[in-house]
């Protein structure tokens, strides 16, 4: 649905995304944005989630993002990184945060291939953690997910094709 207002359309793609996501289905939100308003959108879809009793109170900060991480979240590494226990892990990896330890500054993770290990808070930072509720349209790529809620702003361009197929270009 088109929205004139930019902050009632975001509100709209959160609000259905976490629809999706009580209805049990895998969703993402793409927003061809800049890096600080996407940080922003993915602290929005978090306190949805904290405000519906789906995360925990406990959290760890993260160095200059606008949210911590709770049990529960979804998250991207936006670098690449060496962990003691899993090796080289790839820019672009998700995870799941399993469990956090607040006083030492830990979270448990499982990264997209299933393993599990602890990491501290400067394996995060140095990782680039993100939440990964709201993604920019070029690392959501490959992504497979039941649904997809687009915000199209100011940087958002009208392309039009006869017989378009959608992808990359």
């Amino acid at each position: 649905m088109l929205e004139p207002d930019q902050r009632r359309a975001e509100d709209r793609a959160l609000e259905a995304a976490h629809a999706d996501r009580v209805a049990d289905k895998s969703t993402l939100v793409i927003a061809e944005t800049s890096n600080e308003r996407l940080d922003m959108l993915n602290a929005r879809a978090q306190a949805i989630r904290v405000q519906e009793g789906e995360l925990g109170p406990e959290r760890i900060p993260l160095r200059e993002r606008p949210y911590g991480l709770h049990p529960g979240d979804q998250i991207v590494l936006r670098a690449p990184l060496t962990h003691d226990e899993l090796g080289k892990v790839r820019n672009g990896t998700s995870a799941d945060v399993l469990y956090v330890d607040v006083v030492n500054e830990r979270a448990t993770l499982r990264i997209t291939d299933g393993r599990e290990a602890q990491w501290d808070k400067a394996l995060l930072d140095g990782g680039q953690a993100r939440l990964a509720y709201v993604s920019h349209p070029f690392p959501a790529q490959g992504r497979t997910t039941d649904t997809a809620h687009l915000i199209a702003g100011v940087h958002a361009r009208s392309v039009h094709q006869e017989g378009a197929q959608t992808g990359s270009r």
